[in-house]
């Protein structure tokens, strides 16, 4: 008897489902750069490197990073 793989799963494209959403409030969010989504949340304080930080995008079920950058003092 034999199976065939198990087809991969498609997520579709949030853009595709009426675009990205309006930009949220709350620190730390951050739209994802692959499907343009708000719905992310930060995963972990560090990623692969002290200066990164990973998010997960909850509209297309993916973990990204993203470079921390502090933003210059305002006089």
């Amino acid at each position: 008897m034999t199976s065939d793989p198990p087809a991969p799963r498609d997520h579709g494209d949030a853009r595709e489902a009426g675009g990205p959403s309006a930009r949220p409030s709350g620190r730390g969010v951050v739209p994802c750069p692959f499907c343009g989504s708000w719905e992310t949340e930060v995963f972990s304080l560090f990623g692969s490197s002290p200066l990164t930080s990973q998010h997960y995008c909850r509209a297309c079920r993916t973990v990204f990073e993203r470079v921390k950058w502090r933003a210059s003092p305002q006089p």
